[in-house]
């Protein structure tokens, strides 16, 4: 008989050793991060943080009902998530379903979305992935809002340094890389490029010739994907410049052709075209909503503008344009 309990507690230490192990095996090694700000990113979550996440996952519909509520309805959820070992690889599919999340940003809190997020997570995949992958998303965001601090007078070559230096700060090396490194190449090109076109030294052969041989040292994948994926920070930055110095329509399909090509300068000038007719929209609905403000009681007010949002834009538009106002967003204010 004690032969046989003795071989009962030794099985169970053996086990409790063993449960042990695996759980200093899962243990999520620290993130460490080489940063020139001031104020470093916080420490990174650890597991133990877990059952916070999964206490929420009953509300498993809350993602579904946000983005049924949302200018994201009917759309599927662009990105993805890679594991390896129950290991989140970084790679750009991950940053576009992050992305593809923060584009509520202006409709929701960042709290709400992250929640959203944490409830989509939650039913495809463990709760410690699915910890992980949000450790990854907070850092995301908060890279996000330090951007927001960079200084616009800065000079196109200044804020893509500054970019870098975050990107590393907050995301960490293999992460910012991960998710930057290809944008970041690009970017440097489209400024030498920007160089070329804007030196007056130079002839329209001579300006040929170079772009060319800037071109030449990319990969041939990358030269093809130029015209077809121009990344919207530095063209927002191109087209800030050409709004502040009244550029016509004609330099600037020239400067963009020179940086992007032209089947990309066709697009942005297609683009252009679309804000401006949104801009002439929204200013004609302010006119009209305040007009309908000052003569319609109190009480109806609510209904009168959710009309005249209806009559004025697409269902998707004026969702937009309800959650901008609700958060005193609304261009031209």
């Amino acid at each position: 008989m004690r032969i046989v309990v003795l071989a009962v507690a030794v099985a169970l230490l053996a086990a409790r050793f063993a449960l042990i192990a695996v759980h200093d095996d899962e243990r999520v090694a620290p993130v460490v991060v080489t940063t020139t700000d001031a104020q470093p990113p916080p420490p990174r979550s650890e597991p133990a943080a877990v059952t916070s996440l999964t206490a929420s996952a009953p509300r498993a519909s809350r993602h579904s009902h946000v983005l049924a509520t949302s200018s994201l309805r009917g759309s599927a959820v662009d990105g993805g998530i890679m594991l390896h070992e129950r290991r989140v690889v970084p790679d750009r599919e991950l940053r576009r379903l992050f992305d593809w999340w923060l584009s509520l940003d202006g409709e929701l809190t960042p709290a709400a979305i992250r929640a959203a997020l944490a409830s989509w997570l939650v039913e495809r995949y463990d709760a410690m992935a699915a910890q992980r992958v949000l450790d990854l998303f907070d850092r995301y965001q908060q890279y996000r809002s330090a951007v927001a601090g960079i200084d616009t007078a800065l000079p196109l070559e200044g804020r893509l340094a500054r970019l870098h230096e975050l990107r590393v700060a907050w995301l960490g090396r293999e992460l910012a890389d991960a998710f930057f490194a290809d944008e970041e190449r690009e970017a440097a090109l489209a400024i030498a490029r920007r160089r070329v076109v804007a030196d007056p030294l130079l002839t329209r052969d001579e300006r040929t010739a170079r772009i060319a041989a800037l071109d030449a040292r990319l990969p041939a994948p990358e030269i093809a994907a130029r015209e077809a994926d121009v990344e919207p920070w530095l063209v927002e930055a191109q087209t800030r410049g050409f709004d502040a110095d009244g550029a016509s329509d004609a330099e600037r399909r020239r400067e963009r052709s020179a940086l992007w090509g032209d089947a990309a300068a066709q697009r942005l000038a297609t683009l252009d075209a679309q804000r401006a007719d949104w801009d002439a929209r929204i200013a004609a609905y302010r006119r009209e909503r305040d007009a309908l403000l000052a003569t319609t009681p109190p009480a109806h007010q609510e209904l009168a503008l959710a009309d005249l949002r209806a009559q004025r834009f697409a269902p998707h538009e004026a969702r937009r344009v309800e959650s901008l106002e609700a958060i005193d967003a609304l261009p031209g204010g």
